[in-house]
């Protein structure tokens, strides 16, 4: 019995076979670099296609529009201490603001200590509404949880991330307490409303992204790589495409990886450049860091030089290795 060559419903091609992939409801098969977002790997679960989703995006507008009519639906997703804030900038409190792809955090090198900020929140209510209504319909549509720190899968322990077993702390950085006072500041601001100053919007080619809101200035603590923390030998064939790199032991049973699946925050939707192009390198505007914290290892994404409202916020998925396929990024 003879089958017909399978061929991608886009472009009309049926080259680089082993690049397109078929939707689970109509069997029609798509290249992975002619999907608009393009998926940088073959899905290990159910997959499909934009025409086959378009209940997803209808269900997206709905929750868009349920979280921009009811404070209290914001307040619980992100568990808030208050409803979000109605302030002027003369009432916030002076003390508040303070000066298989896997993703790799760049190695720290400087010497120097002290440097982080806190970032200026908004203060227009609007603003504030809609940063967090952008941010929150996102992860509903992917099915993610809010969190502010990571959680950690069954089978793997918090004990296990310890800054003594990985093999390359010495390119760790040691928070010292000036920094550790803005990321707590960081940690509590969010928790009262006042989340960064960036909106997460939905391109049409690259998926969601983050927008700066307000100008950012450089070395500003933006958000921790928050998500699910496992055992990287659990995840060696897991197709989710933000899996962070957390602690590197020299073996897979005991190196930790981040995987903001179930739970996560606005880390998940920060954009890569692409590597093999320089316009997209220097678009890079944010840097990732990995932190020593009470003897625990922990990713912050940081503003590498000043950022002005509008621009896309990016950073290198390749800090240390070069493992992520990003020659089809914009």
């Amino acid at each position: 019995m003879a089958f017909d060559k399978l061929m991608c419903e886009i472009c009309g091609k049926g080259d680089d076979e082993d690049l397109i992939i078929i939707c689970d409801k109509c069997n029609k098969g798509f290249h992975l670099y002619c999907l608009t977002p393009i998926l940088p790997s073959v899905p290990s679960g159910d997959w499909f296609c934009s025409k086959c989703c378009e209940k997803k995006q209808q269900q997206y507008r709905t929750v868009r529009r349920k979280l921009e009519e009811s404070q209290s639906l914001i307040v619980d997703f992100f568990k808030l201490e208050r409803p979000i804030p109605v302030v002027s900038k003369y009432e916030l409190r002076s003390n508040t603001i303070k000066a298989s792809s896997i993703m790799t955090a760049v190695p720290s090198t400087s010497k120097r200590s002290g440097y982080l900020k806190c970032y200026n929140p908004s203060t227009n209510p609007e603003k504030i509404k809609n940063q967090h209504v952008a941010l929150a319909s996102a992860m509903y549509q992917q099915g993610i949880a809010y969190s502010y720190d990571l959680v950690y899968k069954e089978g793997c322990k918090p004990s296990m991330n310890c800054v003594k077993y990985d093999e390359q702390r010495h390119l760790l950085r040691e928070m010292c307490k000036s920094d550790r006072a803005v990321y707590d500041t960081t940690k509590r601001l969010a928790k009262e409303g006042y989340m960064v100053p960036v909106i997460v919007r939905q391109d049409k080619i690259q998926g969601f992204v983050v927008i700066a809101d307000e100008i950012i200035k450089k070395d500003t603590l933006l958000t921790e790589y928050i998500g699910e923390v496992d055992i990287l030998a659990k995840n060696e064939q897991n197709s989710n495409d933000s899996i962070m790199d957390l602690l590197r032991s020299g073996n897979p049973e005991t190196s930790l990886v981040i995987i903001p699946e179930h739970f996560g925050n606005l880390a998940r939707y920060f954009s890569g450049i692409n590597n093999s192009d320089s316009k997209s390198r220097k678009k890079q505007n944010v840097r990732s860091a990995r932190y020593v914290i009470d003897g625990q290892i922990h990713v912050l994404l940081i503003a590498k030089r000043d950022i002005s409202p509008g621009e896309l916020l990016m950073f290198d998925y390749n800090g240390l290795d070069n493992n992520y396929p990003t020659s089809h990024f914009v």
